[in-house]
């Protein structure tokens, strides 16, 4: 989704981002006056280069390295340049490897659990992506596969079932697999 004109798009990256980005920036300058600004310079710039920001995960990286530097400008104004620096740089740090950390063992995850679904026969694993990759109804769904709606209902039970069953053969995808069916067996 580009985000250019978009200002309820906008609207939902400063509250998703307001409160994580004010914090490091108060934890960082003890100045809540400072730190305000700092933010709102931060969203000052994202709205103005709408074009050039990056529009997927990449935002919070982009995010927290605008708000570093201004942090730095701020120091060297203040000269506690530094020592605030190696602090700064060690938060980031931790942030960042949090953040490829969280990718990767999301990507492991999905990684598993396609390859559960994969295990499924071709009528359950039809039903099951149009279910969870669609959000589809199982009356959508019945309609889509010329079948009941209870029909549809059944298969995706019995795709569930299945699933649990290859989750018992192999451990290993217990997790993942856990993870995306809450998501989907809420509903």
């Amino acid at each position: 989704m580009r985000l250019r004109g978009n200002i309820s798009a906008y609207n939902r990256l400063v509250e998703t981002w307001w409160r994580k980005l004010y914090t490091i920036a108060f934890a960082k300058t003890a100045d809540r006056d400072a730190a305000h600004d700092m933010v709102q310079e931060v969203f000052l710039s994202v709205w103005n280069k709408w074009e050039t920001v990056p529009q997927n995960d990449e935002i919070g990286f982009y995010l927290l390295h605008a708000l570093r530097y201004r942090v730095l400008n701020h120091y060297r104004k203040s000269g506690r340049y530094k020592q605030q620096l190696q602090q700064l740089d060690e938060l980031l740090d931790q942030l960042s490897d949090t953040a490829e950390e969280q990718a990767a063992a999301a990507e492991q995850r999905l990684r598993f659990a396609q390859e559960a679904v994969n295990l499924l026969t071709p009528s359950l694993r039809q039903v099951f992506m149009l279910r969870i990759e669609k959000g589809y109804s199982y009356s959508k769904i019945g309609a889509l596969l010329d079948i009941d709606p209870a029909s549809a209902r059944v298969l995706y039970s019995r795709a569930l079932t299945q699933l649990r069953k290859t989750v018992a053969a192999r451990p290993a995808v217990a997790m993942s697999l856990a993870l995306v069916l809450d998501l989907v067996t809420i509903s």
